[in-house]
């Protein structure tokens, strides 16, 4: 009897110890206040009374600072350790070529200079010519007709070659409850873009389903390929109080592979998921 006591005893103070490391431990992290801090809690104590709330403080402060940071590293660092998170829409990233990964050798672009060829859009009704003061032709249907032509853009000794093949509504929002515009559309090929031209800073003019893989050609220009099969695109408007051709790249809705992510506009800000 006395021996079963004193067991009962060292298994008593075994427990108590072990509480007091735990205690210690959580003190710890906390006073050191990091999401690795409280990552290192959850890994030696995951079934401790204190682990559902370090896990919850270490994903507050990895989100906080993946937010602060604005990078993909950040954004992917913080899928790693907390992939079942509710952030993920939230995940908006500034404009950089960090986003694209390389197509090869560029050094004979390093000091190229990005140059629109004049632009032919030929559709099945009436047509109207239009002519800027950036020497961009466009033959734009007045109506909303399926349109073919071909853009040719260049960079440097790269020349591209896209297909128009289609048009599309402009929306105001992603409800497509109401039509503020049409555009012409790019659905095959390839073409190059400057990169000011996906990271304008101000919000969209409106919605379009543009969809399309990018790779970067130097630190100012993009590469955009179109596959017919995959329903790829980029939808051009003519504003017709100023003439001016734009490629609607930065409206809502795009949705742009990069080979490092997925990006879509949303809200004119770029969302990022893997």
């Amino acid at each position: 009897m006395k021996h079963a006591n004193l067991n009962l005893i060292w298994i008593f103070s075994v427990l108590m110890s072990g509480c007091d490391f735990v205690a210690d431990d959580w003190q710890k992290a906390t006073a050191t206040n990091t999401a690795e801090a409280y990552r290192a809690f959850v890994r030696k104590h995951p079934q401790s009374e204190y682990t559902k709330d370090a896990r919850s403080k270490g994903e507050g402060l990895a989100w906080s600072k993946a937010v602060k940071e604005k990078t993909i590293a950040g954004y992917t660092e913080y899928l790693k350790y907390y992939p079942d998170n509710t952030h993920t829409s939230e995940m908006y990233v500034p404009f950089s070529k960090d986003w694209f990964l390389p197509p090869g050798n560029t050094e004979h672009l390093k000091n190229a200079k990005f140059k629109f060829y004049p632009m032919r859009i030929k559709g099945s009704g009436p047509e109207k010519t239009v002519k800027n003061d950036k020497n961009r032709y466009v033959f734009m249907p007045v109506k909303g007709y399926v349109v073919s032509g071909e853009l040719k853009t260049s960079l440097g000794l790269i020349t591209k070659k896209a297909k128009f093949g289609s048009w599309q509504y402009v929306y105001t929002d992603s409800s497509k409850a109401k039509i503020i515009d049409y555009a012409t559309c790019v659905v095959s090929g390839e073409m190059i873009l400057p990169m000011d031209f996906i990271a304008m800073p101000f919000p969209a003019n409106g919605h379009v389903d543009n969809k399309f893989t990018a790779k970067l050609l130097n630190d100012s220009s993009v590469l955009l390929t179109f596959t017919s099969s995959k329903t790829d695109k980029l939808c051009f408007i003519t504003f017709r109080n100023s003439l001016s051709t734009v490629a609607t790249v930065h409206y809502d809705g795009t949705i742009i592979s990069t080979g490092k992510g997925v990006f879509t506009r949303v809200k004119g800000e770029w969302s990022f998921s893997r």
